[in-house]
């Protein structure tokens, strides 16, 4: 499974370096995160049929630091 998104926009003085994807099979978490680079999509491999996921998207500063949260998606 591949998921995609659209580039994050840093406001008052941060920029993205990166994203990490968080993946679940319970809604709400807990996630578990593996960082994907500076990259707008991410396959997501070992997935079970009938099993539903739940996935969040977070950029990352310069740092590697999380700065924000996308909302929750399942699939």
């Amino acid at each position: 499974m591949t998921l995609t998104w659209t580039a994050a926009t840093g406001f008052t003085g941060w920029t993205v370096g990166g994203y990490s994807v968080g993946q679940s099979v319970t809604s709400g978490g807990p996630y578990t995160y593996a960082s994907v680079g500076n990259a707008l999509s991410s396959v997501r491999g070992g997935l079970s049929n009938g099993t539903t996921y739940y996935f969040v998207v977070l950029p990352e500063d310069a740092f590697g630091l999380r700065i924000a949260t996308s909302s929750q998606v399942s699939a």
